[in-house]
């Protein structure tokens, strides 16, 4: 359920750090 909300609502910048922050993790 609470995916499903985050899919629909728009990029945050709160998703964008994460996004960065698993990123930089992963390289």
């Amino acid at each position: 359920m609470i995916r499903d909300r985050a899919r629909a609502s728009p990029p945050t910048p709160l998703r964008s750090a994460r996004l960065r922050d698993t990123s930089h993790l992963r390289g």
